[in-house]
């Protein structure tokens, strides 16, 4: 069986934080609070990047990989940063991309980050994996699935400097590096000789919980109890972020003098990831400062946007996550300070 490597996008949280920092008016836009969480998403978000090329990079072509999987218990959610499917044996892989000294406690289940002098605590992640283990088998039970699960907690930051304080034995295989993701592989799988699921149960596993999968949305205005007075009115500027403004076919800056025919694509792709999940033609037309139902009528055509209704009735739906740009640009001066 080839080994599904299914793309991994960015999670709503760091799409709605980008979102938000282009929608912004510049002087708000350095709040360190929004900053802070929005340099911890990113942070999240590209160390499991560098886990996911580590795995693909795994000889062994049998298993079956999902990322960024959201299920459900009842009324409680349960996230999984990346999870293995194979025959023998399930594998709950989180990851943490965290600078400076990591110094794991097993006597006190304590995890403190030494960065710049400073230590920090987080939460135990040995814990918190065993945990998300607990949750998945309780959830496989719902559907009658007996299945081993492993975890393993991957520090991704190649600079990062793990101590296991009290060399646990245990410790050693739980908490690893990135760069050793594939010996421990190789020991999991070694581990396990019997077949729990076949072929075609593991096919329905992988399409079962894709089914299931609820990502987090979040909506941010309220978060951060915005009001309207903090938000750019009109289409942003990619270049300067001051308002544009429409002239024919084109969306001109009148402060740097950039033109751009597509600009309020990003600017309904935000309105979506700040806590919106559909727009009429009529608040299309006060998002984007224009006056004329009919263009915004072709706008929003243009965007291929799912809908329901007709006429003066319609309504055009949110996108689903996958389709949302992924290289769009957040007005920051620098990505490169990322101290999770």
């Amino acid at each position: 069986m080839i080994m599904n490597e299914n793309y991994r996008v960015k999670p709503y949280q760091l799409l709605a934080h980008e979102a938000l920092l282009r929608n912004l008016k510049q002087k708000y836009r350095q709040n360190d609070t929004i900053l802070g969480n929005y340099k911890k998403f990113l942070a999240g978000y590209k160390g499991e990047i560098n886990v996911d090329y580590k795995l693909s990079l795994y000889p062994h072509q049998d298993h079956i990989i999902i990322k960024d999987l959201r299920l459900k218990n009842f009324s409680k959610n349960f996230q999984i940063d990346t999870l293995l499917l194979t025959k023998y044996f399930l594998l709950i892989i989180e990851t943490k991309n965290i600078k400076g000294e990591l110094r794991y406690d097993s006597k006190q289940h304590q995890f403190i980050q030494i960065y710049n002098g400073v230590e920090k605590a987080y939460q135990d992640p040995i814990l918190q994996a065993d945990m998300q283990r607990q949750n998945l088998e309780y959830w496989l039970q719902t559907y009658n699935i007996k299945i081993p699960i492993e975890t393993l907690i991957v520090s991704s930051n190649p600079q990062t400097i793990i101590t296991n304080i009290y060399h646990d034995p245990d410790i050693y295989n739980k908490l690893i590096r990135a760069e050793s993701l594939h010996i421990y592989l190789s020991k999991i799988k070694n581990t396990y000789k019997k077949i729990y699921l076949n072929q075609k149960r593991i096919d329905e596993l992988h399409q079962l919980m894709l089914s299931k999968n609820e990502p987090y949305k979040p909506n941010l205005i309220d978060t951060y109890q915005l009001t309207d007075q903090y938000l750019i009115k009109g289409v942003p500027c990619t270049e300067c972020y001051k308002p544009m403004t429409k002239v024919y076919r084109n969306w001109m800056c009148h402060y740097c003098t950039l033109s751009d025919t597509e600009a309020y694509k990003q600017k309904i792709f935000d309105y979506f990831l700040l806590g919106n999940d559909t727009i009429t033609n009529k608040e299309c037309r006060q998002l984007l400062q224009i006056d004329s139902p009919r263009i915004a009528n072709y706008i929003l055509n243009a965007m291929k946007l799912s809908h329901q209704g007709n006429n003066k009735g319609r309504v055009y739906l949110a996108p689903v996550l996958k389709e949302y740009p992924q290289d769009s640009m957040v007005p920051i001066k620098s990505h490169a300070i990322i101290n999770n």
